[in-house]
């Protein structure tokens, strides 16, 4: 789904709260996440874009942490402690 004007806005303002844009990548991811259940290709592409960054720069944190999934998960998830 494309980003609107209110999510654009949104990041801007994200965005604006860093001296350097670059360090908005994980508020960003988060965001992104948030709206669509995991983080997308075009979302990817959508913060690169407004990062000024490649999208592999933003691939790369986003598949280094494993609070962002890169398809679409349950809505429950069990976790199973075996000690």
């Amino acid at each position: 789904m494309p980003f609107t004007q209110e999510d654009n806005s949104l990041m801007d303002s994200i965005i604006a709260r860093y001296p350097r844009s670059r360090s908005a990548i994980m508020p960003l991811l988060h965001l992104a996440q948030a709206r669509d259940g995991y983080v997308t290709n075009d979302s990817i592409n959508t913060i690169a874009a407004k990062l000024n960054l490649e999208a592999a720069e933003v691939t790369a944190v986003s598949t280094f942490y494993t609070q962002y999934k890169s398809a679409p998960v349950g809505e429950y998830h069990v976790g199973v402690c075996i000690n």
